[in-house]
């Protein structure tokens, strides 16, 4: 496997680790998120609730959420993954 990594401007990543208050590689991943602002990159690293949207806009929802229901009232294992 070949690896290509092309650095971002090391000025722009410096400053973005001293505005937000991160270390340079998290400033790296939040430009090439393309949040290169501080209130961005914060608000993307500590979400308030109210902020985020309504999680049965999710695709199938409905059906896991039922499937869980019924899962709980089985007694069955389960296993949720997610990221």
């Amino acid at each position: 496997m070949h690896w290509n990594y092309n650095p971002l401007p090391a000025a722009e990543v410096e400053e973005l680790g001293r505005s937000a208050g991160v270390n340079p590689v998290v400033a790296e991943l939040l430009l090439r998120l393309g949040l290169r602002e501080a209130g961005l990159a914060g608000e993307f690293l500590r979400p308030a609730l109210a902020g985020l949207g309504d999680p049965f806009q999710l695709q199938n929802l409905d059906a896991a959420v039922a499937r869980l229901r019924t899962a709980l009232a089985n007694g069955e294992d389960m296993v949720v993954l997610g990221d």
